[in-house]
């Protein structure tokens, strides 16, 4: 069974719930409901850690975790008449289904703040500060009731694999996706030479697809891997009240030098930029 039958099995199993009727009403709820596309987006991710192993991958959004994937996948169902004998999701994740969007991206993102800096210890008032920080939209309440829950689950010990790319052409857009999703993060920034910086690599990625870096599978790792870098920088700095013009990028640059010396040397795509190359350039 694909991914895409197993998603359309799991929906189904949910749907009186999350709900939707039936195959049109569910093409029309995705269509036309930017919450309901977000509150399926985030019960796939969550239910990674109740018993569905699914391949999705997931990037940083505003609104949380979120599968370019997954995207595509959810407006290409048929039918959800499937069956499925390879994951059976357990009976606690019926805790989930009925909480609203806050809530679930409240969960959700302190989920993947913990899995993307290695935590399995966090203390509730750091994670309802540091949340509180990056999402400022969410309540504390709703952030302490996500983190009672996810105490409750003994979730912060359970660790996601990352999902593996058996597609170039799937891999180039999930790098372009995580691209795109930090940039709109540090665009709500004020003006600095940070922003810029950050704005200007992130973008670089594109100015490197559009002569033929796409095809190679080694940069898109390395591609990938500076814009996770980027984002570990983000979550380390930004819930300790560093602004972004005054975050230390002196690790990234040397990544971002290292990057452009593969690019420019091994595989000659195109020249390296010099120091006093303006940034803005790229976006």
């Amino acid at each position: 069974m694909n991914e895409l039958d197993n998603l359309a099995y799991f929906l189904n199993s949910i749907k009186e719930t999350l709900p939707f009727k039936d195959e049109n009403d569910f093409a029309k709820k995705i269509k036309q409901s930017k919450e309901f596309r977000i509150k399926v987006q985030k019960l796939v991710y969550l239910s990674k850690y109740f018993g569905w192993n699914n391949s999705y991958h997931f990037n940083f959004h505003e609104r949380g975790p979120y599968s370019l994937q997954l995207s595509e996948d959810y407006h290409n169902i048929s039918s959800f008449d499937k069956e499925n004998k390879s994951f059976k999701i357990n009976e606690e994740f019926n805790e989930f289904i009925l909480k609203d969007n806050e809530y679930l991206e409240s969960i959700t993102s302190l989920l993947y703040y913990a899995n993307a800096l290695d935590l399995s210890k966090i203390s509730k008032e750091d994670a309802i500060t540091n949340l509180r920080i990056i999402k400022p939209h969410i309540s504390r309440k709703t952030i302490s009731k996500s983190y009672d829950t996810i105490k409750k689950f003994n979730l912060f010990n359970c660790k996601i694999e990352k999902s593996k790319f058996n597609n170039i052409n799937s891999y180039e857009k999930i790098v372009m996706d995580k691209s795109k999703g930090m940039i709109h993060i540090f665009e709500n920034y004020e003006i600095s030479s940070n922003r810029l910086f950050l704005l200007g690599t992130l973008d670089y990625f594109r100015l490197v697809f559009e002569n033929g870096g796409n095809e190679n599978l080694e940069l898109l790792n390395r591609l990938y891997d500076y814009a996770e870098k980027v984002e570990k920088e983000y979550f380390k700095y930004h819930p300790k009240n560093v602004e972004l013009k005054d975050m230390n990028l002196s690790m990234l640059k040397d990544e971002f030098n290292d990057l452009q010396n593969y690019v420019s040397e091994n595989l000659k795509i195109i020249p390296k930029l010099d120091e006093n190359t303006d940034l803005s350039f790229f976006f």
